[in-house]
């Protein structure tokens, strides 16, 4: 029977992303873009005239342009006062910690166990999607042209509770 975690970690394999050094900052980034998608219209600003900046203007900064940049900045004081980067040991804690609080908040939209596996199936099928398209510079798999994501069948879920 396959495993939501098999099933990820096949995506991440197939995306070419498991290969090579963990990159303890990048990672970071990743993880912070995730936490603030959809937030991104209270961090940009606006244009001289007074309207906001939206998706779409030159101006507009990503959740990841964003996440980027506070990890480059983090990285850049590590390397200034020659800290130690966290331990293999603690990325692991880190990285289980990060997938229990998130399960948590799944817990919290009073959505089930079978729910939330069926709601990872359907984000890592999606996901097996974009291994057609491009990545970014720093290795991240984009979606291709025409790419659908899970929302219709996440939002069937959310709709069971």
């Amino acid at each position: 029977m396959p495993s939501v975690v098999g099933d990820i970690l096949t995506f991440n394999k197939e995306a070419g992303l498991l290969g090579g050094q963990l990159d303890t900052f990048n990672e970071a980034a990743y993880i912070l873009e995730e936490g603030i998608e959809g937030f991104e219209a209270a961090f940009n600003g606006q244009h001289e005239d007074g309207t906001a900046i939206t998706p779409g203007d030159k101006e507009w900064v990503t959740a990841r342009q964003w996440s980027l940049s506070l990890m480059n900045q983090i990285l850049q004081a590590f390397e200034a006062r020659n800290l130690e980067v966290p331990t293999e040991v603690a990325e692991f804690d880190k990285a289980i910690d990060g997938c229990v609080f998130n399960i948590g908040k799944l817990g919290k939209m009073n959505l089930t166990q079978d729910q939330i596996e069926r709601g990872f199936k359907a984000v890592n099928e999606a996901n097996m999607r974009k291994l057609e398209g491009p990545k970014d510079a720093k290795g991240k798999q984009l979606k291709p042209e025409g790419w659908t994501g899970p929302e219709e069948a996440l939002q069937a879920i959310l709709d069971e509770r």
